[in-house]
């Protein structure tokens, strides 16, 4: 009976954005949802599990390091 009374409510706190930027679909370039340090720590982290080989971690590593480069034209 609970369930079925606060159902309009969870209905709407469910199609209800959380974040009012969400609204019109912006991009929100501020907070990304995963940080470099993040992904870099995930690495070193499969790396010392076994679940990333060392070569694969070496590769996944410079990937980062290969955005910050500047080319010329």
């Amino acid at each position: 009976m609970v369930e079925l009374s606060l159902y309009p409510v969870i209905f709407f706190y469910n199609g209800f954005p959380r974040n009012p930027n969400n609204i019109r679909n912006e991009a929100n370039d501020e907070d990304p949802a995963v940080t470099e340090g993040e992904l870099r720590m995930l690495i070193n982290i499969g790396e010392s599990e076994g679940s990333v080989d060392s070569t694969e971690g070496a590769r996944l590593q410079r990937v980062f390091s290969f955005g910050d480069r500047q080319f010329k034209r």
